[in-house]
């Protein structure tokens, strides 16, 4: 395991036009330290704040395709936390090391593969240098005293206001359109629109994921913390038009609450389909089987998952794990997936060896599994020597939490 893990900080070494600034960054640290601070509100605490979220711009800068739009930033953050975690002893291979590996690996091969991969990693990393020339170009003016009223801060600055003011007065309308519809159609809209904007399609069409944020969705509206309006822009914006109080809807409460749900930002495109949904054959589709979704879980929600937050690390930059930062809360354990069609077939394939073991684990409940890649699909097959295989969720792509010690809920 020494070795293996030598050879793999050998091979995020071998790459240094993936490295970036203080190679290999510790991202989990970073969005820890920006986390604590983030909320402070005094002189000292804004300043150190700040502080860490230019040293976050500047160690999770990236290089971008000619066309502007792909970034190869989660690339290198893999690269950084594949290379600190290799470095850590221990005495078995670690679930998340060998699932980032094999990720990387791909990803590399895909990066550096390909007809006129040379020339076009070089087209990228001229274009960044411009880039950075630029910003450097621009700190130094800032520092001079220079970049003041009508120029690009300014410009920038209310360009950003611009987008702010126009997204909250798309949330408001949209909060005061369903405000006057019944309660039974704000809850599907707020569950059919957190489950598209937080799963999409991925789990598609038998919805496990879904089902479990939804219920997620269900509980925090059974709780005050979520349940209530908070003081952010947009409830300040709804108690002052001398509209119905915010206190009297906590299905919408649930969905506009200030840094809930990453897509209701108005940095993050994804806020549109909040006030302009999907219209598309695929996006029609997908509404269909998240309201199915939604009806089945308002009629007969699982009381026993009280589970309120949940991450994906896949989508975490440098596929960090929010364990030890959400110190008030501790992880659901892992559990299995529906039962599958055929167990014979896989239970076959694993006798004949045809299977790769990855790890075991334990549900809820204390049954024992072992997760088994076979046939091109994963399986958790129980260790009771009972027969009933069932499909694997991958903990990567949703990681569940309830409170320490549980929150009490309200109906």
């Amino acid at each position: 395991l020494v070795k293996f893990g030598a050879r793999v900080r050998s091979l995020a070494e071998s790459v240094p036009f993936l490295h970036n600034f203080r190679f290999p960054v510790d991202h989990l640290a970073l969005r820890g330290e920006y986390d604590r601070l983030k909320d402070r509100r005094d002189p000292e605490g804004r300043r150190r704040a700040n502080g860490v979220y230019f040293l976050r711009k500047l160690v999770q800068d990236a290089s971008h395709h000619p066309d502007g739009r792909r970034s190869d930033k989660f690339l290198r953050a893999t690269i950084d936390s594949v290379h600190l975690r290799a470095g850590r002893p221990g005495s078995v291979l670690s679930e998340e090391l060998r699932y980032d590996v094999l990720d990387l690996l791909g990803s590399l091969t895909r990066y550096l593969a390909g007809p006129g991969a040379k020339e076009r990693i070089l087209g990228r990393l001229g274009a960044w240098r411009d880039r950075l020339a630029d910003q450097a170009a621009l700190y130094r003016a800032l520092l001079g005293g220079g970049g003041g009223e009508g120029g690009l801060v300014a410009g920038r600055v209310g360009a950003k206001e611009d987008l702010r003011s126009f997204v909250r007065e798309r949330l408001a309308g949209t909060y005061r359109f369903w405000g006057a519809e019944p309660e039974r159609l704000r809850a599907l809209f707020v569950l059919s629109t957190i489950l598209a904007g937080e799963v999409g399609s991925l789990d598609f069409p038998d919805g496990t994921y879904r089902r479990d944020v939804a219920q997620v969705v269900v509980n925090r509206r059974r709780m005050r913390e979520y349940a209530e309006p908070g003081g952010g822009p947009l409830f300040g914006e709804l108690r002052a038009d001398g509209g119905p109080d915010p206190g009297g809807f906590p299905w919408l409460n649930v969905l506009f609450g200030e840094g809930e749900f990453s897509f209701t930002w108005f940095f993050i495109t994804g806020n549109v389909r909040i006030y302009c949904p999907d219209m598309s054959p695929a996006g029609r589709r997908l509404r269909r089987e998240n309201l199915r979704i939604a009806l089945d879980v308002l009629r007969r929600p699982d009381d026993a998952f009280r589970a309120v937050r949940y991450f994906s690390r896949v989508s975490m930059l440098g596929r960090v794990s929010m364990d030890s930062l959400w110190t008030g809360h501790r992880a659901v354990p892992e559990r299995e997936g529906s039962e599958v069609p055929d167990p014979e077939a896989v239970l076959r394939l694993i006798d004949r060896g045809r299977h790769t073991y990855l790890y075991r684990f334990a549900n809820p409940s204390g049954r024992a599994f072992k997760a088994v890649s076979a046939g091109g699909r994963e399986y958790a097959v129980p260790l009771d020597g009972r027969r009933d295989v069932r499909a694997h969720r991958d903990p990567h792509l949703f990681r569940f939490f309830v409170p320490a010690p549980p929150a009490p809920l309200f109906p």
